[in-house]
């Protein structure tokens, strides 16, 4: 078996996660029950949590505080002194919270800016000749697997194989698992998996999960009770309480799992008799918790896909499993910004392939993030005919 055979079953893998798939160990729907995708919000819909800025080597704001926090104060000034707010710009008060893993830095606002002003100060910024780039730290949201029910040929002895997971064997909608399993079940390949972490003591996982780590920086969304990242990547749960609370035209809904779901798919132990197969069933998944209530900031996935492909992230222990795989069913509306690119630019080139869902649109991919992003493997999903879905 070639390493280029290896690859091949893991990006497979890593990708039939957007396709049409079924239920993982944790997460088992009703049989003939189908959950309506989740909607990614818009670009004018997503909520923004500060300013990611990242200023050019050799110019002093790169490595001096109050140069940066000078910098995005007149960018500030510019922006809202054309809207007549000259009082409101003083009062929005940047603070520099954190340094990224990419080298840029996160800005907090005393105060959160329309999208109009959002915009004027971002052009500002990236007009300034000692900021590389400036975009907004926004917040995205899962992207949703979906169960279905068909009725084809078993190979693995898993007791669900047949009924849900039509989209492995399936050649002509699914990928044709069992012809890939006679090269390879992914063995020695470690499947990062960005995502809503994972629920303890799921029996089927085996011994294919390893240790991951929380990189959700804020207490609400988390529901951890502090703030800040954290080691495990224990599943909180992303449930909503009430409409508009993510977004203007969000709803409530339930705890996905959607993390738990994913890595099942990957890696669930496979021909065990147990529950449902995984793709790549003899891979290791590394669980990296991205998305909590609301989903999850740019800033704390950008440092989780440096972290996951063994780059250096400040105030985090290094990863000792870089993954050769990042799977990321995750997005939101808007072409990709320089923060997300940036990001996993740095990932491809220490070794790692990152794959992402195409959104849940039936739309062109070039209008979601990270989709659009250059260096991805992005990937939509398939009827069992072998056309794209609605969803």
């Amino acid at each position: 078996m070639t390493k280029k055979q290896t690859l091949r079953i893991n990006v497979l893998a890593a990708a039939v996660l957007s396709l049409t798939v079924g239920v993982g160990a944790a997460h088992a729907a009703k049989p003939g029950v189908a959950k309506e995708p989740a909607r990614v919000a818009s670009t004018a819909q997503q909520s923004v949590d500060g300013i990611i800025v990242k200023y050019r080597n050799g110019t002093a704001a790169a490595s001096d505080r109050s140069t940066k926090l000078s910098v995005v104060q007149s960018a500030l000034s510019r922006a809202i002194v054309s809207s007549g707010t000259t009082s409101r710009a003083a009062a929005l008060s940047p603070l520099v919270e954190r340094k990224l893993g990419t080298g840029g830095d996160l800005i907090r606002l005393k105060s959160r800016l329309g999208s109009a002003d959002m915009q004027k100060v971002l052009a500002e910024l990236n007009a300034d000749p000692s900021v590389q780039y400036a975009v907004a730290n926004v917040r995205l949201q899962r992207s949703d697997l979906r169960a279905t029910n068909a009725q084809p040929a078993l190979v693995p002895n898993d007791p669900n194989y047949a009924q849900y997971q039509w989209n492995f064997f399936n050649a002509t909608g699914g990928v044709n698992a069992p012809a890939a399993w006679d090269l390879s079940q992914g063995e020695g390949i470690v499947v990062a998996v960005l995502d809503t972490g994972i629920l303890p003591g799921v029996p089927d996982f085996g011994s294919n999960l390893l240790e991951g780590y929380d990189f959700i920086s804020d207490k609400e969304s988390s529901r951890r009770p502090n703030d800040g990242r954290a080691p495990g990547a224990t599943d909180y749960g992303d449930w909503v309480e009430t409409a508009n609370e993510c977004y203007t035209g969000s709803e409530p809904e339930g705890s996905s799992w959607h993390g738990t779901h994913v890595a099942g798919t990957i890696a669930e132990v496979t021909n065990n008799g147990s529950a449902l197969a995984g793709l790549a069933y003899k891979a290791k998944v590394l669980p990296v918790r991205v998305l909590g209530k609301c989903g999850g900031t740019l800033a704390d996935i950008s440092d989780a896909i440096t972290w996951a492909s063994g780059g250096t992230v400040p105030g985090i222990p290094a990863n000792t499993n870089p993954a050769e795989i990042i799977n990321m069913s995750l997005g939101g509306g808007g072409a990709c910004d320089a923060a997300y690119q940036d990001a996993i630019n740095g990932a491809v080139s220490r070794g790692t392939l990152v794959v992402v869902a195409a959104g849940n649109e039936t739309d062109n991919a070039s209008k979601y993030r990270p989709a659009s992003c250059n260096n991805v493997v992005a990937v939509g999903a398939t009827r069992v005919t072998g056309g794209i879905t609605y969803y």
